[in-house]
């Protein structure tokens, strides 16, 4: 934390994203934000929960995203579901599926099953 609020939040390797810890102080061009929930079937965003209550505290939309490997897709989804639960958003969050890296190698069908 700095001056109140999070600095930034690294979302993903290449990508930082900021939020705010006030709802008033949430940039009020942005519609909605896109968290990082979950990446195969192990890591579990430790933060996700904490910044989902940001971000719906500030009146935006709330969606979580899922990083794709390569386990089966039917696993990788459940885990990615049971990481979401977990943060409370589940039923007011939309799914994103971040489909990238080492796991395009797993064809268009993995994606379908996936979903």
């Amino acid at each position: 934390f700095k001056n109140g609020f999070v600095d930034r939040l690294e979302c993903a390797d290449q990508f930082l994203l900021l939020l705010f810890a006030s709802a008033d102080q949430c940039d009020a061009a942005a519609q909605f934000v896109i968290c990082k929930a979950s990446e195969g079937v192990s890591f579990r965003d430790a933060y996700a929960a904490k910044f989902a209550a940001n971000v719906t505290g500030s009146g935006k939309l709330l969606g979580f995203y899922h990083f794709a490997r390569t386990n089966k897709a039917e696993t990788e989804a459940e885990y990615f579901v049971s990481c979401v639960k977990a943060t409370g958003y589940l039923a007011s969050a939309t799914l994103w599926l971040d489909y990238e890296s080492t796991a395009v190698g797993n064809g268009p069908e993995w994606a379908e099953r996936f979903m």
